[in-house]
């Protein structure tokens, strides 16, 4: 009797096809970053110019994520202000860009309309029956 093949054993079937591969949807849009996220890179930062004083070794990635949620966590609200302006600020950067963006591909998408932007912002449809 032979021995049991464990269930991870298998073999992939080769039927000679080519796999296709699926593209990644590009919503073309940097993602907004949180509050958080800024406090660490500035506090990262601190960091490394700390250890460069001192000449000690630089913190490695995950004690420098424990360090920066401990000290997160005993920031005042006048401490995290800063951090949350420049989320505020990223996050209406992310939103406009995304509504550009949907206005692009739904011009793209719908052959039967054009986009065209004013210049005061406003961006408008105009169907394309009235082009000659």
């Amino acid at each position: 009797m032979s021995p049991k093949k464990a269930k991870g054993d298998k073999k992939p079937k080769d039927d000679g096809k080519k796999r296709k591969r699926r593209t990644k949807k590009d919503t073309g849009v940097k993602r907004s970053c949180s509050a958080y996220i800024y406090f660490t890179k500035s506090f990262r930062e601190e960091l490394k110019a700390k250890a460069l004083k001192d000449n000690t070794t630089v913190p490695k990635a995950n004690e420098v994520a424990k360090l920066a949620g401990e000290r997160w966590k005993t920031l005042s609200e006048t401490e995290r202000k800063p951090f949350e302006d420049l989320a505020a600020k990223d996050k209406a950067r992310y939103l406009q860009e995304v509504r550009k963006h949907e206005f692009r591909n739904r011009s793209k998408l719908n052959s039967s309309t054009l986009l065209s932007e004013t210049q005061n912002g406003v961006s408008i449809y105009i169907p394309m029956r009235f082009f000659p």
